[in-house]
């Protein structure tokens, strides 16, 4: 199967995504940060990057122009997600 990275900030949600994916047989890299994903990323090629739209210190779309700017594109497909927010 194919390669897969995907990039949240949030913990619970990368374990989740890596487990079914890995159940379905992609091989899953995860990251926290997308400020490292970005520096992996200068050395490894995806099929699909799927990214947060919200996180800490660099927004997904931020995250995104950055890479598809790469001279040799790391990946083939990129997807956006993002978690409900709570309104009080």
């Amino acid at each position: 199967m194919g390669k897969i990275l995907i990039v949240d900030d949030e913990t619970d949600i990368l374990e989740i995504l890596q487990d079914l994916l890995e159940e379905e047989g992609y091989n899953v890299t995860t990251f926290e940060n997308p400020k490292q994903a970005i520096e992996h990323l200068k050395t490894n090629k995806y099929d699909l990057i799927i990214s947060d739209i919200k996180m800490p210190g660099m927004s997904g779309v931020e995250f995104l122009e950055v890479i598809k700017n790469f001279e040799s594109k790391p990946f083939s497909n990129f997807v956006f997600i993002s978690g409900p927010e709570l309104i009080t």
